[in-house]
């Protein structure tokens, strides 16, 4: 299934398998999270149990500069 997650002046596309949590449409959590990152981008992050990657992708979108861990 193919999600499209609009943020912040960005349009990330994820492809993201019927098996993972929340497959239909980005959460209402990991939304919250992304709505409530500092305007100043992290120089790492880390995103455990990141599925298909709606909140670590977009960090990373987000903070080019940053270095990330994405890991299931």
């Amino acid at each position: 299934m193919t999600l499209r997650l609009a943020w912040r002046g960005a349009t990330l596309r994820l492809e993201a398998p019927r098996s993972l949590f929340s497959t239909a449409y980005v959460d209402p959590g990991t939304r919250l999270l992304l709505e409530t990152l500092p305007e100043r981008g992290p120089a790492s992050f880390l995103d455990l149990g990141c599925g298909y990657g709606a909140l670590g992708l977009a960090v990373a979108a987000r903070y080019p500069g940053g270095r990330g861990l994405l890991a299931d």
